[in-house]
């Protein structure tokens, strides 16, 4: 993430710089999504600069389509009926619920079916 205060393209090294570094578990399996809320920066002379709100998407080689709940690398009606059973409650015990919140705002409900049954129709 970077952010310019003056609002103008970076070049060589000007602008500001913020980097925050995340380390997974080893076992880290992906995906998960990283929200950054509520970012306040200030200036030296306390000139306050509010960040808009940022979601960061993370992966591993060993992660999963997003929307893939049966976890075979396959989207399809299989990841829909499994997707529909959990927002109904009666979650299996082999689905991935990280890949369930297929529009990242941390809920699990119609609207992640929706978007994944768009997704298989869509490819």
């Amino acid at each position: 993430m970077s952010y310019s205060p003056s609002v103008i393209a970076y070049s060589g090294n000007s602008g500001a710089l913020v980097t925050f570094k995340v380390t997974a578990a080893s076992n880290f399996a992906g995906p998960a999504v990283i929200a950054l809320r509520n970012t306040l920066f200030s200036t030296p002379t306390g000139i306050e600069l509010p960040l808009d709100d940022e979601n960061c998407n993370v992966t591993s080689p060993n992660s999963t389509p997003q929307g893939d709940v049966t976890g075979d690398g396959i989207l399809d009606i299989e990841d829909v009926t499994v997707l529909i059973n959990i927002v109904l409650g009666n979650t299996s015990p082999n689905a991935i619920i990280a890949n369930a919140d297929m529009n990242g705002d941390s809920k699990i409900d119609v609207e992640d079916v929706t978007a994944l049954i768009n997704k298989v129709l869509n490819g």
